[in-house]
């Protein structure tokens, strides 16, 4: 290979070839992007991926331009593919078969993955509803005119009678009234259909008494279910009945729990554009390891024992708060740190986030649109690409190397100017993370959560007043 045909040090060749996962997941989620917009038909692009690539292998040479464009079409397609086959593939056995918009008598087995909770409705003390029971259960089999026939598919089950019985980990036979959730109404509703369509649910069942429900099987919770559950046990012991809002409130806040009981209460946070705290993002995961971490240096602890304890509590965190994609994808891109600073091996950020990103969207590739992943993902991204140059837009000097030299060999610098210029750093540092953070999240937030509203009722204010002509 001729001197010309090597890639010199920092052009876009060299920097693809040192973090080769940056580009790969950018293509994937291109694929993910535009499948909404291309047939329908998962059975082509899969296919025609794999020709490409294979294409692009046999006539590969060093810096060609035609076989890198071959091998980015084949990973374009096959996010094509992933994102066709998550958005419109369901079996042929799955429950929505079985379920129409109208309610319908139905009789399934179903095996419950959650523990069933009671829930109560304390808004009105006149007049209180009575208590109702709700999980979300995997169906097992359904009762068709020839019979029992296996199905698919999860539904949401509410229970108008509370069963004393029911626990998790159970198989029962529920008869009830099966039927599709109903998409919003009026304008600006909260549309719940499209809600449980993104955690593939696309069923509901209502069963109007304990009587209709039998328990066909009980093994007792697995181990993991026992620790999650009996989380949640000590997270609820401090709430009487009476409270069971604020309880599951504190466990969305906390834990990223789905509970129909905050219909009303997410409605309520989306009017006043903070719903984005009910999601879990990586600030759960960042604030953990980071108090922990900085307990075990108060402790005088190492830092790779401190490390090393931080990484285990984000996972028992992960454990405890699974399943949780946002969750997922914050612990793995923590855990990935931890191992490199533990075996004290270089780490690229960007090539641990690219990894983490392909990852995720392989496993679910629907979750590009969710908002808990755009706020995760693309706040670290802008956290890594740009709190850097922010600092040094906010202090020119902060990262000026003679200056450091000069105070390095400052010998009359006493404790207390070295610890006033360690806090101006640190504030620096905190204010140019806060800014970079505040700048990628806020349109996401804006976009997801309606927080335009405030921006365009004050626009339309200044406007009447005649104060926004300068701004126009």
């Amino acid at each position: 290979m001729t001197d010309a045909a090597i890639p010199s040090r920092g052009s876009p060749t060299s920097l693809v070839a040192a973090r080769p996962a940056v580009p790969v997941a950018m293509l994937f989620a291109v694929g993910i992007v535009v499948h909404p917009t291309l047939p329908h038909l998962p059975w082509l692009w899969l296919p025609l991926s794999l020709l490409v690539t294979a294409v692009a292998w046999v006539t590969w040479r060093p810096m060609s331009r035609t076989a890198t464009g071959l091998i980015a079409a084949g990973f374009a397609l096959t996010g094509v593919t992933a994102g066709q086959l998550a958005a419109f593939h369901y079996p042929r056995s799955h429950i929505n078969a079985f379920a129409a918009d109208d309610p319908r008598l139905a009789q399934l087995e179903l095996h419950l993955d959650h523990a069933p909770r009671v829930l109560t409705f304390p808004f009105s003390p006149h007049h209180p509803l009575p208590p109702r029971q709700v999980t979300a259960a995997r169906v097992t089999r359904v009762l068709t005119t020839g019979g029992w026939e296996d199905c698919t598919g999860d539904v949401l089950v509410q229970i108008a009678d509370p069963h004393p019985s029911l626990g998790i980990n159970q198989t029962v036979r529920v008869t009830g009234m099966l039927q599709r959730p109903a998409h919003a109404m009026n304008p600006g509703q909260f549309d719940w259909a499209e809600y449980y369509r993104e955690q593939r649910i696309l069923a509901s069942l209502q069963v109007p008494h304990a009587r209709n429900i039998a328990i066909l099987s009980d093994p007792g919770p697995t181990w993991l279910m026992s620790f999650r559950e009996g989380t949640r046990r000590l997270l609820a012991a401090g709430f009487p009945a009476e409270r069971s809002l604020d309880h599951s409130l504190l466990r969305a806040l906390l834990l990223g729990d789905d509970d129909p009981h905050l219909r009303d209460v997410q409605d309520q946070f989306q009017q006043t554009g903070t719903s984005h705290h009910l999601a879990i993002s990586g600030m759960h995961v960042a604030v953990l390891g980071g108090f922990v971490y900085w307990i075990c240096r108060l402790l005088c602890l190492s830092p790779r024992v401190s490390v090393t304890t931080m990484t285990v509590f984000v996972v028992i965190y992960g454990v405890v708060a699974l399943p949780s994609p946002p969750v997922v994808r914050s612990v793995l891109l923590c855990v990935a740190f931890g191992l490199g600073i533990v075996s004290r091996r270089s780490i690229d950020a960007l090539q641990l986030l690219a990894l983490s990103v392909l990852g995720m969207l392989v496993y679910q590739p629907l979750d590009l649109y969710r908002p808990g992943f755009q706020l995760s993902f693309g706040t670290v991204l802008g956290l890594v690409l740009f709190t850097k140059p922010m600092r040094r837009m906010l202090r020119k000097d902060v990262d000026d190397p003679d200056l450091a030299i000069a105070r390095s060999l400052n010998r009359r610098t006493g404790p207390l100017a070295t610890l006033i210029r360690w806090a101006d750093n640190g504030l620096i540092n905190v204010i140019a993370a806060g800014l970079v953070a505040w700048g990628v999240s806020a349109p996401l937030v804006a976009y997801h959560f309606e927080q335009l509203k405030g921006c365009v009722a004050l626009l339309s204010f200044l406007r009447r007043t005649g104060g926004s002509k300068g701004l126009c």
